[in-house]
């Protein structure tokens, strides 16, 4: 799942940035550079540091930064609008970039010491976000540090020289190599620990900004075997709307529509909720085998077509029966959506749902969504007064799509970030299908004079669909 970068109707760093001059700027990435000219004499490579922010605290943090490191005449960058740095903070840029607002280049360690404590001073009453690839100068401090190459190859890999003149790939997962001694002294996180004192990381399912998901074993009950449960993740500031809605009140909201929900077979149950440091840990029942988009596409399965049809029918079945318990999931599609062994689905990540016995909490300027399942807004104007009407609506669209999806699986390779370009290849791979389904994914997804006004018509359809098929 990815949000559409918000519409700022003043971006705090372009707004202060446009009355500088001595930046160097290039189209092709997120970031202005200044004093780059005093990095001639400087090594290849040593220890950088980096300050965190959000879109919340950018404009604040910029002028506590900026006319310090110009001042200090030091080598720095910065994300140049606050439209990047949202794109940074939601993993546009990959994993390893997130949280990274400021990039300064200490010319050797004492210079990064020095540098380091004073940017904290200047910080330390704004909140931060984690920066993946860094280890934090303090705890719950705004300023990272890492030990990497100061200016890269121009290709994808970038690569460290040891001290025998080896060639060690900077793969920003390791931020002390081996041959270096931190001189930071920050105390590394131990490895290999249960966390919370019971539980097990087995595999990890992602990583994101907003922090991770993993499948556990628990050991909660030392006198019976661990159960397999999925452990979520969310830390203070990820990927935080313009609202000031962050990962952590998300996780509170998806608690909540949960245990509305307990119970249902097809939704998982709620097993612990737990708080540590900066973070919050929703401990979850396992629900299936797969996602539906990874059994479809990397698995490259089908299920056959009136077993398609049934699939889509129960799946009706599941939100017309969170509906009647009050809740919409709004953020449906292939990657939410897990494959029991019996084939039957069932429904996961509900930290967008939408509580109708609740005002609606999602931002007008960021309206969320997991690419190719949610449409442009020039096809379904988003209206927060409206937002139960929407979101149904919005639903039906995922439902199109996800159809779409099970009849040709390959149109997940062609989804684009830009909800208008995966309009325009949903249409393309529409047209490439048996006309029976051709017609309802196009009445659900906005493309025919015709459209479904709810999922009582879109059952219906399928049904008569089911029933034609041998």
């Amino acid at each position: 799942m990815t949000q559409q970068s918000p519409e700022f109707k003043e971006d705090p760093i372009e707004t202060r940035l446009v009355s500088i001059d001595g930046g160097y700027a290039t189209e092709d990435t997120p970031w202005i550079s200044f004093s780059n000219e005093l990095m001639d004499d400087y090594p290849k490579q040593g220890f950088k540091l980096h300050i965190s922010a959000t879109i919340i605290n950018s404009g604040n943090i910029f002028d506590a930064v900026f006319p310090f490191l110009i001042q200090k005449k030091v080598p720095f960058k910065l994300v140049k609008s606050n439209k990047e740095l949202y794109s940074m903070n939601t993993n546009n840029f990959g994993y390893s970039q997130v949280g990274k607002f400021f990039t300064v280049y200490p010319k050797n360690e004492t210079e990064a010491l020095s540098l380091a404590k004073e940017l904290h001073q200047l910080t330390e009453n704004f909140s931060s976000i984690q920066i993946p690839s860094d280890l934090p100068y303090k705890t719950g401090s705004n300023i990272f540090y890492r030990y990497g190459i100061f200016t890269g190859s121009g290709g994808k890999v970038d690569y460290l020289e040891d001290p025998d003149g080896n060639l060690v790939e900077d793969t920003r997962t390791n931020p002390i190599p081996e041959w270096i001694t931190n001189p930071f002294k920050t105390k590394e996180p131990s490895k290999n620990v249960l966390l919370f004192n019971r539980f097990l990381i087995i595999e990890v399912l992602s990583q994101r900004a907003k922090g991770g998901v993993y499948r556990v074993l628990d050991f909660a009950d030392r006198k019976s075997l661990p159960k397999i449960r999925v452990l979520k993740e969310a830390r203070a500031n990820g990927e935080i709307e313009s609202s000031g809605v962050d990962a952590i009140e998300r996780m509170k909201r998806e608690e909540e529509a949960l245990k509305k929900l307990e119970n249902l077979t097809v939704i998982p149950n709620v097993i612990d909720f737990l708080e540590e440091n900066q973070s919050c840990f929703l401990v979850l029942e396992e629900m299936g085998e797969l996602s539906l988009s990874y059994y479809l596409y990397s698995k490259k399965k089908r299920f056959g077509r009136k077993k398609e049809i049934k699939f889509l029918i129960q799946l009706i079945d599941v939100l017309e029966t969170i509906h009647y318990k009050g809740i919409i999931h709004t953020d449906l599609s292939a990657n939410n959506i897990r494959i029991s062994k019996d084939f039957t689905p069932s429904l996961v990540d509900f930290e967008h749902s939408f509580s109708s016995d609740t005002p609606c909490a999602v931002d007008q300027n960021g309206v969320f969504g997991t690419p190719g399942f949610y449409p442009p807004k020039e096809q379904l104007e988003f209206n927060k007064d409206r937002a139960q009407e929407y979101f149904e609506a919005r639903e039906i669209y995922a439902l199109g799509a996800i159809l779409l999806t099970l009849v040709k699986a390959k149109w997940l390779k062609k989804i684009d970030r830009n909800p208008n370009k995966s309009f325009e290849r949903l249409q393309e791979h529409v047209q490439t299908v048996d006309k029976h389904f051709k017609i309802i994914i196009k009445k659900a997804c906005l493309l025919s004079s015709q459209k479904y006004e709810n999922l009582s018509q879109l059952k219906r359809d399928l049904v008569a669909l089911h029933d034609q098929l041998k």
